[in-house]
C-alpha cells in the first residue's frame, strides 16, 4: 500500500493532535489547569521553598499521570499565565505526580503576579 505526501500528513496532524490532546481534561485537586501554586515544602525537584511554580497538563504520554512543573523566575510582572509559562523553567524532569505537588506546594493568586 502507498501513501500520499498529503495522507501522510493528515496521518501526522492527527496523530500530534490527538497526542497534544490526552491530557486536555485534567483537573489538579479538582481544580482547571494551568494553576499557580506556592512551593512550601522540600521537594525531589529541589525548588526552593517560596518559589512559584506553574503546573499544566503536560504532554504526550509523558504526561498521563503526571503534571508539568514550570519554575517562575522571581520578580517579574506578567501580561497572563501563558508568559509565566513560556518564561518559566521546565523540562522532561520536572513532572509531578498530583499527590506529590500537593505534598510540596499550596494554592496562590495569579493576580499578584500580573502587570
Amino acid at each position: 500500500m502507498r501513501i500520499t505526501k498529503v495522507q501522510l500528513k493528515r496521518i501526522i496532524k492527527e496523530e500530534l493532535k490527538r497526542a497534544l490532546n490526552l491530557n486536555e481534561n485534567k483537573l489538579l485537586d479538582g481544580q482547571e489547569l494551568p494553576q499557580v501554586r506556592l512551593v512550601a515544602a522540600d521537594n525531589t525537584l529541589k525548588v526552593p521553598r517560596g518559589s512559584t511554580i506553574v503546573v499544566t497538563a503536560g504532554f504526550g504520554f509523558q504526561a498521563r499521570d503526571k503534571f508539568q512543573i514550570h519554575i517562575v523566575k522571581r520578580g517579574p510582572k506578567f501580561d497572563n499565565i501563558n508568559q509565566m509559562i513560556s518564561t518559566g523553567i521546565t523540562g522532561e524532569q520536572y513532572y509531578m505526580t498530583e499527590d506529590e505537588i500537593l505534598k510540596i506546594s499550596q494554592p496562590d493568586s495569579l493576580d499578584k503576579y500580573l502587570a
